[in-house]
């Protein structure tokens, strides 16, 4: 039991420092940094570390995938949110959950058939079985309400 409780507090402890260290001017633990401040709901703080680890490193897609998530997320600036995926898919066309992020943001915006095109090319690029599940999920919520609409790309009318 002691041994879990000292784990929980070094665990704690080190959270704390990694999210309080400003001193770092790494980009990865930046963009590691807003995410942590993005699961705990600081909004703000998580976009400020974003926005520096892109400024450390331009080429840092993550950082590029994990701001333009928080615009379109948090902020619903679903514009800048777009301009910010398209972006880090010019450094690396390949990153899943840059596709992932963009097809959210295309479905949030009404662009049924785009948002279909980014959770299929998710699902072609991932290798991680929840990403192509929740892919999967989604775009059956999406072929519902292009049914709806009357289209289905690559789909069955009823």
């Amino acid at each position: 039991m002691i041994k879990k409780v000292l784990l929980l507090v070094a665990a704690a402890f080190l959270c704390t420092y990694y999210l309080y260290a400003d001193k770092t001017d790494d980009s990865n633990d930046l963009a590691h940094q807003a995410t942590l401040f993005f699961s705990m709901g600081k909004v703000e703080e998580g976009m400020a570390k974003a926005e520096k680890a892109c400024e450390v490193d331009p080429d840092n897609y993550v950082a590029w995938t994990l701001l333009a998530g928080a615009y379109g997320d948090f902020k619903k600036d679903y514009e800048k949110s777009i301009e910010l995926f398209h972006k880090s898919l010019s450094i690396n066309p390949d990153y899943d959950m840059t596709h992932f992020g963009l097809a959210l943001v295309y479905s949030d915006k009404g662009m049924l058939e785009e948002a279909r095109a980014e959770f299929a090319r998710t699902i072609a690029l991932t290798d991680r079985v929840s990403v192509r599940e929740a892919a999967k999920h989604a775009m059956e919520e999406l072929d519902t309400r292009l049914q709806n609409k009357g289209s289905v790309p690559g789909g069955n009318k009823q």
